[in-house]
């Protein structure tokens, strides 16, 4: 299941009018990052100019990933999912031609910005991905293998896909689907992961034996 949508704003106009639902959430679909917190109150004056200015941006030209330029600038308005006033822990499997092969997951990624990376046995990995490692154990144990089983429907068809879930009180929720994280231009370390993931898009069957964390 995906997170709930509670509206589609297409226009400047749209944005301007919505009724925005407290603990609401307010990104836009043909962008990378940005995202508006609605808690009680409407959002501000300079929230909605902000999300407006999303919509005459093409993300395309900003850093030339490929599956942006043509996309339809939209706001999609969500429900907040987290608890406590925290967005939940963003969950990424890294699938090759339909095969899960690792899980990373994004720490208080709007706050202290923290990443681990993990095995598909929830073993923490000696690897690093453009953000500090938060040094914790795999949080969601009970829930891995609905996760990978689910990736794996997911990614069928696709030489590489980031499967995006959330996890809220029992419900595994799917946040989105990428094919370029990062727009493939940040480095593993150590460097040897960059050779793995490379072989991997075209032999998904290779040994994956990445360094485990002490």
């Amino acid at each position: 299941k995906t997170v709930e949508t509670l509206a589609v704003l297409k226009t400047a106009d749209e944005v301007e009018r919505f009724n925005f639902p407290a603990n609401s959430v307010a990104k836009p679909t043909h962008l990378s990052g940005a995202v508006v917190f609605v808690k009680q109150e409407q959002p501000s004056a300079q929230e909605r100019m902000q999300m407006q200015a999303w919509l005459k941006t093409n993300f395309f030209y900003l850093n030339r990933e490929p599956n942006y330029k043509n996309l339809e600038p939209k706001v999609i308005v969500e429900p907040f999912i987290g608890e406590n006033h925290q967005s939940p822990d963003d969950i990424k499997i890294f699938c090759f031609h339909g095969v899960p092969k690792f899980v990373q997951i994004d720490y208080g990624r709007h706050g202290t910005h923290l990443r681990d990376l993990y095995d598909l046995e929830g073993n923490r990995l000696d690897v690093t991905f453009r953000h500090a490692p938060a040094h914790r154990d795999f949080p969601f144990t009970d829930k891995l293998n609905d996760m990978i089983e689910l990736a794996r429907k997911l990614s069928r068809g696709f030489y590489f896909l980031r499967v995006d879930l959330y996890v809220v009180g029992d419900r595994l929720l799917v946040g989105e689907l990428t094919n370029y994280p990062t727009n493939c231009v940040i480095h593993f370390k150590p460097r040897s992961m960059d050779e793995v993931i490379g072989r991997l898009t075209e032999d998904p069957t290779i040994p994956f034996n990445p360094p485990l964390a002490g």
